[in-house]
């Protein structure tokens, strides 16, 4: 799982949950939310928590786990946090 994330290689389906993953933290800065930055690179990264990142890796881990495409990845941040499977 954490080697094709941090790679990218072997992923044939824009939906896996493994790409989806690494383009989240490709594109994200962990900081103060509700702001948007700039990477030196000029590459446009939304800023986030530190929660909304992890609860981003474990909802990828348990659809990878359990095969299955992911559209959308999202941290609901007022509900409990997603148990790993």
């Amino acid at each position: 799982f954490w080697d094709v994330v941090r790679e990218g290689v072997g992923i044939d389906n824009k939906n896996d949950p493994r790409l989806l993953l690494r383009n989240a933290l490709m594109t994200c800065k962990i900081g103060e939310k509700g702001r948007n930055a700039r990477k030196a690179s000029g590459i446009a990264s939304k800023q986030v928590t530190s929660e909304e990142v992890y609860r981003w890796a474990i909802r990828s881990w348990n659809a990878w786990r359990r095969d299955e495409p992911l559209a959308v990845l999202r941290a609901v941040l007022n509900a409990d946090r997603p148990k790993v499977n």
